[in-house]
């Protein structure tokens, strides 16, 4: 524990004082916090100004002033400075949950134009705490980047999938929930998927199953059909886990921006529209007249699922084959359709152990951001979300989410009854379905929030640029990437019905 002490300045304001050492000048407490303003340096414009300890606060009026259009965060390490936290837009305490509540404040876009400095006293005085703040923020920065970069390489994919979605839809589906106390499974493709499988037949008639794409081949091998499949991927080969849905009559939730075989449009889907989906998606479903439920968008399917689930009804609700850590072998539920492809590429020089060694080891960042975000959903209703598992124990808890036994999950759901029903809902015929996406396309390309959602990274490079000389090129630059994309995209809506596009 630190000792923090006030005392006056020779000017009569408050200074303060930690472990002896002054976290304010002893003279001019305003004055000081004025110059230390003045000296940092940024060569970017910052849409938010993060200051590590900042004390008594008295940089945060001369930050507003310098930075009009910033954010202004402190990131504390003491609760004795809380009287002055109404200065600032977002107080954030250093602890293990700094780098998700960075995140979750900011986003991505805006931690990657953040400009972060350290109140020099505090350093000194709170050395652990400004190292571990600093290891926090780096890796806040680094999933911030790793979500942009992915939005930067799959937002024209995505774009592309939602034009074809609205071209394709013929029937759609809805969720009907006659009882909303009935218990939910969220099958998940981890290995422990296969052991619960004995258990999930037993009590298979009192629970709504949801599988997420990557498990319905395991399930269905097992005689195992769920009550609803649900896929989020946009990328080409997510439709590879969807093609053994086209011989069946299982209903699919489908994401607009998700990516699924041109034949599964004929059947029934629920169409899922992000609740932070752009006016294009909700303009396109509004005159093609078409009902979508409402999604939270996530960084994995498992979560797009929970947050369904939790919609529609207040039963329990288990996740089965959720492992979220890498593991020796197998790394999936088998069979698994791109293992299938993937595992015509071994050989005897590269065999299959190497294949998944390696996938194991790339895996685990990924795998480890998934479980930080589980770990941090504090939502009450998370007490009625549990894990189960037949024969291993998880080397990672997610926070709220309770680990059960398939015993407990036994006990948990006999004698409940499945009330929650998927039936046909609409038939969408249009004549002019093409012309009223080309309409809605160019509409959308006069839009900077659509704009900005499909060239992130160029809108980020251009609020941040100083110069304007390299402004005017870089939007230069970001026009011809319009115009390309516009014309990729009417082709596509245009030839939807006439293949896949890659």
């Amino acid at each position: 524990m630190y000792a923090v002490s006030f005392e006056k300045a020779r000017d009569g304001s408050e200074t303060c004082l930690c472990d002896g050492k002054l976290l304010h000048s002893k003279y001019a407490p305003k004055n000081e916090a004025q110059k230390f303003v003045s000296t940092i340096e940024a060569d970017f414009f910052p849409a938010c100004v993060a200051v590590l300890e900042p004390a008594l606060s008295y940089c945060a009026p001369f930050l507003r002033t310098r930075f009009p259009n910033a954010t202004l965060v402190a990131i504390r390490f003491s609760d004795d400075f809380s009287k002055t936290d109404f200065l600032w837009d977002k107080t954030i305490q250093s602890n293990d949950s700094l780098s998700d509540a960075l995140f979750d404040f900011l986003g991505e876009e805006k931690l990657c134009s953040t400009l972060f400095v350290d109140w020099i006293p505090s350093r000194s005085a709170f050395k652990t705490e400004s190292i571990f703040s600093w290891q926090k923020i780096k890796d806040a920065v680094l999933k911030a980047r790793s979500v942009l970069l992915t939005r930067e390489f799959f937002s024209r994919r995505w774009l592309m999938n939602v034009a074809i979605f609205a071209a394709r839809i013929k029937n759609t589906s809805k969720i009907e929930c006659f009882g909303n106390e009935t218990p939910i499974v969220i099958a998940c493709s981890g290995p422990s998927l296969l052991d619960a499988i004995p258990f999930l037949k037993k009590n298979r008639k009192n629970v709504f199953l949801i599988a997420v794409s990557s498990a319905i081949f395991p399930l269905l091998e097992e005689k195992i059909e769920p009550d609803l499949a649900l896929s989020t991927d946009g990328g080409y080969w997510a439709k590879k886990h969807l093609d053994i849905l086209i011989k069946k009559e299982i209903p699919l939730a489908l994401t607009l921006e998700g990516a699924a075989p041109k034949k599964l449009f004929k059947k029934q889907i629920v169409p899922l529209c992000y609740d932070d989906g752009s006016n294009f998606e909700r303009n396109l479903l509004k005159r093609l007249g078409v009902n979508a439920v409402l999604a939270k968008r996530n960084g994995t399917v498992s979560g797009t699922a929970l947050f369904l689930a939790l919609s529609i009804t207040n039963g329990e609700i288990f996740f089965a084959g959720l492992d979220q850590e890498s593991a020796q072998g197998k790394q999936h539920a088998e069979p698994n359709a791109l293992e299938k492809i993937n595992a015509l590429s071994d050989f005897r020089l590269k065999p299959k152990e190497t294949r998944t060694t390696s996938a194991r080891f790339f895996s685990e960042q990924s795998l480890s951001i998934y479980r930080a975000w589980f770990s941090s959903q504090k939502n009450p209703e998370m007490k009625r979300v549990f894990r189960i598992s037949a024969k291993k124990t998880f080397k990672h808890s997610l926070g709220s989410i309770k680990d059960i036994d398939m015993l407990t999950f036994l006990q948990k759901t006999d004698g409940k009854t499945n009330s929650i029903f998927v039936t046909p809902s609409q038939k969408i015929e249009i004549k002019d379905r093409k012309k009223i996406i080309s309409e809605e396309l160019c509409r959308a390309f006069l839009d900077n929030h659509f704009l900005s959602e499909a060239f992130p990274t160029d809108f980020l490079m251009i609020e941040r640029e100083t110069d304007e000389k390299r402004k005017a090129e870089k939007r230069v630059a970001l026009e011809e990437k319009k115009a390309v994309l516009k014309k990729r995209l009417l082709f596509v809506a245009k030839n939807a019905n006439e293949t896949d596009t890659k």
